[in-house]
């Protein structure tokens, strides 16, 4: 199957199994569903706003926590890098990774996420330097990801992962 149909199929799973523990679960119930999702804005059908998000369709939908948070913590807008993950095909950065939580971990009222601790690890060990050519960050001096290298020689250069962790408490 291609990718987006895997990846829709995946979501109506997440979807099925979320309906399932609240139908036999008497009280209330919280989930957070995360990793990394590889998903991008332009996949067609989209799992997440088709789906995992689509309030329209499913009255259970799920929050996407970092735009939860970007939202009601503007400033996070300036502080957070745009991604968690560098592509370097396109010279830009994408968000693979997601923390999706219940609308009752987003209400307000109990317990919830605190938006204003949502985060993109930035840490300057698990990055490098680079100067991209093209892309909308061509000439600029940025910090990205330093991918795992397996064919590295020392232990600095070998890199972590071509994503930054996410998190939120």
């Amino acid at each position: 199957a291609a990718p987006a149909a895997t990846r829709i199929m995946a979501a109506k799973i997440l979807k099925a199994n979320i309906e399932e523990v609240r139908a036999n679960v008497r009280g209330e119930v919280y989930f957070v569903s995360m990793g990394d999702y590889n998903t991008i804005p332009t996949d067609a059908p989209h799992p997440f706003n088709d789906v995992i998000l689509n309030k329209t369709e499913w009255e259970g939908a799920l929050v996407d926590s970092e735009e939860f948070a970007r939202q009601e913590v503007p400033e996070l807008n300036e502080s957070l890098l745009p991604g968690s993950y560098w592509f370097g095909g396109e010279k830009n950065w994408n968000k693979l990774d997601r923390i999706f939580v219940s609308q009752n971990l987003a209400d307000k009222r109990g317990a919830d996420l605190v938006p204003s601790t949502f985060f993109i690890l930035k840490d300057e060990r698990l990055m490098q330097r680079t100067i991209p050519t093209t892309g909308p960050f061509a000439n600029e001096d940025i910090m990205i990801p330093r991918r795992f290298d397996s064919f590295a020689t020392t232990q600095e250069t070998m890199g972590f992962s071509d994503h930054l962790p996410i998190g939120v408490e």
